[in-house]
């Protein structure tokens, strides 16, 4: 699930040739317990850098160079794409380029899930006629 954060100046129309940037801020840097068995003190952590991350989001934002790279095009977590004034492509998913070309990592992970499952399939078996 993205989280999503509109920023707009008002009663400025959007220029349809400027970009807009998207960034995947999904991972925040914070991790989050159980809600009912913590308080709110322990329910909230910064377990990876999640200031940085906050200042980095801000920079783009503001047009600054960040000094971190937690969100970069290069790593598919920031987007720089034109949108229509329609408001039917204004959330990060719809500008997500997926490349449907596995790579050679993921033949071999699944190969290695296909085995690993076929091995613990066998022993089952084994298990129950012996």
């Amino acid at each position: 699930m993205y989280k999503q954060l509109y920023i707009f100046k008002v009663n400025k129309p959007h220029d349809v040739k400027k970009a807009v940037t998207f960034i995947d801020f999904s991972e925040d840097g914070y991790s989050r317990q159980n809600r009912k068995k913590a308080s709110q003190e322990v329910n909230l952590r910064d377990t990876d850098n999640a200031k940085a991350r906050y200042q980095e989001v801000i920079d783009h934002v503001l047009g600054n160079i960040p000094d971190t790279k937690y969100y970069t095009e290069a790593n598919g977590k920031l987007i720089k794409d034109r949108i229509t004034l329609r408001g039917n492509d204004w959330t990060f998913s719809q500008h997500v380029v997926i490349d449907p070309m596995p790579t050679e990592e993921d033949l071999k992970k699944t190969v290695a899930d296909y085995l690993s499952w076929k091995v613990s399939q066998l022993m089952q078996d084994g298990v129950d006629n012996g």
